[in-house]
């Protein structure tokens, strides 16, 4: 890290005309050796935490509720009782030593099913017949009428049962569950539907859902290809759009909040639990919102402030913008040139699936190597119970329960390393992309006939010279990012334990690294994409490549950070034009507002519009990544192409007419 920053102090000379420079070089060595062993030594631990992990580990424990006497239901000799039910459920929501215990502090047992009716024993004194097959007790304990009050007493078996429904391989009340089965008409009434009725209506909104997917995918696309042609209107539209919603935005929000008077401020939100309703409050919770004066107020000055910024940009940011867009029709013209671009970030997405795949399958389990920790409730000390269950009921007392999987210091250490494995694991798979991507682009710039003398095979060229040599300086760059990442998570860590002593300083001591971590991040990952442009065409190691980009960058400043933020802007709004357009025609779907198409009705609509939403920016996200990355490695030619040569005969631009034409500069050939 000291030398990186030595090297990032260093401005440099302007680069001098090479004649013999023609893009990518060809002849080149492996790079940041000993960086590339360590990253094996790294993934070879990785893999024996995985193997000792499959090897201990039980995720039965994980998948099953486990009892009081830490018995996994639905397994082993309680393969026929599946499910966990709770004596009192209410203990849960008063649970003493919350700071100590994760599990309720009442008697739990497997059963074969849950109750199916609601009754209560306490005011009973035989035992009727209806209820004789239905009551629960500890494992081996055989209620009569002369003791069945006496084991009620002594938590030996459930005085009071809820009709209730499997949930998580829990006994859940029905009045605490959601089925599901509810949906609402043209005149919100609830309607209760088959099954058969529900399953129709989930491959409906499925199918829709999927369709809606698609769509992103082919906006997203089309987005990108037109801006070959019409970069220059559909950006200068873009920003008007922005302003104009933002206009009328600001002027609905302020007519709103005008017309809702003030009436909503002093309402009285107070919540009665016992009259509470959540599948009501799910449908009224938007609306509450929507119709608070608050609400209107903070979109207001949400709109005004994004109105101000877009309005001091196009005044003041016009020559740049400008620029920026001859930059951007550029890297259309460049991803138009290399199709396979499109299409090649399919293949570290793979990569990514795979490593986040290992990740979750190892975390789960070392989690399921925990052993089983049982405490006496009232003094938090640790017991040993009887674990043979034809004695729990008379020399095992409540006093002894289980209360969770304990996690050792070597199983969170275990758990760390997995994690900070999937750090560096999915940077260093984004860094292969990217260094593919840089070599792609970067051929495409350093030739005076586009695209005749474009290599056919540019992409995986660039992905070949990335495996070949400089897998060692993307596990480098790899490895500074996913380290101020891991410090940010365990930054969170310390914040989320320390909120329960509510010391003032640390707070304002951990909101301030989180500040300063957050900027290291991104100012890192800047200082490693530059890093990937430079290794790409020159093939030098990581360190050298950071100090010749952030070099190059700074003998520009002026030009390089408006231009790469202005542009950087740009591709943002192109990117949520897609996400709008997107979800606005899913809003129109999902409410019914087009006659021509036709859903069945959903209790709540605005699940699949979410998802289409998400999944849209997720998509359009990944469309606009490697436009993105062409821009940039665009980007840094472009300032190098200034720098080496003039537009004369011996040392003509290699930019297109395009870009000579805003700059006012051409060859004199």
């Amino acid at each position: 890290i000291y030398n990186i920053s030595q090297y990032l102090l260093k401005t440099g000379e302007s680069l001098t005309y090479d004649p013999s420079f023609k893009g990518p070089i060809k002849s080149r060595s492996c790079t940041d050796i000993l960086c590339l062993l360590v990253f094996i030594a790294f993934i070879t631990g990785w893999i024996i935490i995985a193997i000792l992990g499959f090897i201990s580990g039980n995720p039965e424990k994980l998948i099953y509720p486990t009892d009081t006497y830490g018995n996994i239901c639905g397994r082993g000799d309680y393969r026929d009782k599946p499910y966990l039910f709770f004596f009192n459920l209410l203990k849960c929501a008063k649970n003493i030593n919350e700071n100590i215990f994760d599990r309720c502090d009442t008697p739990q047992v497997c059963v074969s099913q849950c109750p199916d009716q609601t009754f209560s024993l306490y005011h009973l004194t035989q035992l009727d017949a209806n209820y004789k097959n239905s009551i629960i007790c500890r494992y081996n304990v055989i209620p009569t009428n002369d003791n069945f009050q006496q084991l009620i007493k002594d938590d030996k078996c459930a005085g009071i049962y809820f009709k209730s429904e499997p949930f998580g391989g829990r006994c859940i009340p029905s009045l605490l569950s959601m089925n599901g089965k509810n949906v609402i008409d043209e005149k919100n009434k609830g309607v209760t539907l088959s099954d058969d009725e529900n399953t129709a209506i989930d491959l409906e909104r499925i199918k829709k859902t999927n369709q809606g997917l698609a769509l992103a995918m082919i906006v997203s696309f089309a987005w990108i290809v037109c801006m070959q042609w019409f970069a220059q209107i559909m950006i200068w539209f873009s920003l008007l759009a922005v302003v104009v919603l933002n206009a009328y935005g600001l002027y609905y929000s302020l007519n709103r909040y005008k017309d809702l008077g003030e009436s909503d401020d002093n309402r009285n939100d107070t919540l009665n639990a016992n009259q509470y309703n959540f599948r009501k409050s799910m449908d009224t919770g938007l609306d509450s919102y929507l119709t608070n004066r608050k609400t209107w107020f903070a979109f207001s000055i949400i709109c005004a402030l994004i109105l101000f910024v877009m309005i001091l940009v196009l005044l003041y940011l016009r020559k740049r913008i400008k620029l920026a867009i001859a930059l951007i029709e550029e890297a259309s013209r460049a991803v138009s040139c290399v199709k396979s671009s499109l299409f090649f970030p399919i293949i570290p997405y793979i990569l990514q699936l795979i490593v986040i795949c290992f990740w979750g399958s190892v975390a789960i389990m070392i989690a399921a190597s925990a052993r089983a920790n049982y405490r006496d409730p009232q003094t938090g000390q640790e017991c040993t119970p009887n674990s043979d269950p034809n004695l729990s009921s008379n020399t095992i007392t409540k006093k002894c329960i289980f209360i969770k999987y304990y996690e050792d210091n070597v199983i969170m250490a275990a758990q760390a390393y997995n994690l900070f494995g999937l750090l560096w694991g999915l940077f260093f798979v984004i860094g292969i992309g990217q260094v593919s991507l840089a070599g792609a682009f970067a051929s495409y710039y350093w030739v005076f006939k586009k695209p005749k003398e474009v290599p056919f095979f540019a992409v995986f060229g660039g992905f070949y010279r990335c495996l070949r040599y400089h897998i060692g300086s993307v596990a480098l760059g790899s490895l500074l990012i996913a380290t101020v990442r891991f410090i940010r998570i365990i930054i969170e860590y310390i914040d989320k334990k320390c909120k329960k002593y509510a010391n003032n300083c640390i707070a304002k001591a951990i909101v301030c690294c989180r500040c300063f971590f957050w900027l290291l991040e991104s100012f890192m990952k800047f200082i490693n994409k530059n890093a990937y442009i430079m290794i790409a065409i020159y093939g030098k190691g990581f360190c050298s490549s950071a100090s010749n980009g952030f070099s190059l960058i700074l003998r520009n400043a002026t030009r390089a950070v408006v231009l790469d933020k202005v542009t950087d802007l740009l591709l943002i709004i192109g990117k949520l034009t897609v996400t709008s357009i997107v979800a606005v025609l899913s809003f129109y779907v999902f409410t019914q507002k087009f006659e021509f198409i036709s859903i069945p009705s959903l209790h709540y609509n605005w699940v699949p519009i979410v998802v289409i939403t998400i999944g849209t920016y997720l998509i359009a996200s990944s469309f606009f990544s490697v436009y993105h990355m062409a821009v940039d490695t665009l980007f840094l030619c472009f300032l190098e192409d200034c720098e080496r040569n003039d537009g004369s005969q011996e040392k003509p631009y290699y930019m297109s007419r395009n870009l000579m034409r805003v700059l006012s500069k051409k060859n004199k050939t």
